[in-house]
């Protein structure tokens, strides 16, 4: 009999997942993170550039920082992300995106947190 419980808490679950799959690909599949092409160069010139490039775009560079040899970070926000932020409970988390470089071999890789994939997730609406 403790069998029952259990079997129906795994339809629900599976039951959930096949629900939350067609949901998925009813929509645009949302994807955490965005990458650009490969950079050329090392990871401190690659990184200069973009600093330069996002502050030019109207974005502040809040934090910069390398977690571990050959990669690096760099926190940056702006004006429309610090708004959408400021009008969802949960909007902290949209507040700031971040931008990793990693070196491999003669390139740069680079991403960047998909700022649409944090606008769901968080509610923010923007």
């Amino acid at each position: 009999m403790k069998l029952m419980p259990a079997l129906k808490a795994s339809f629900s679950v599976c039951a959930l997942g096949a629900v939350l799959t067609a949901s998925a690909q009813a929509e645009e599949l949302l994807k955490p993170f965005l990458a650009a092409p490969d950079q050329q160069g090392d990871i401190r010139a690659v990184g200069d550039q973009f600093k330069k490039q996002l502050k030019d775009s109207g974005f502040s560079v809040v934090g910069d920082y390398v977690p571990y040899a050959k990669t690096r970070v760099l926190a940056v926000t702006s004006d429309a992300l610090k708004r959408a932020a400021g009008k969802a409970d949960r909007g902290g988390c949209g507040a700031v995106m971040r931008v990793s470089l990693a070196e491999e071999g003669e390139s740069v890789q680079v991403s960047c947190t998909n700022p649409r994939y944090l606008a769901a997730a968080y509610h923010l609406g923007d």
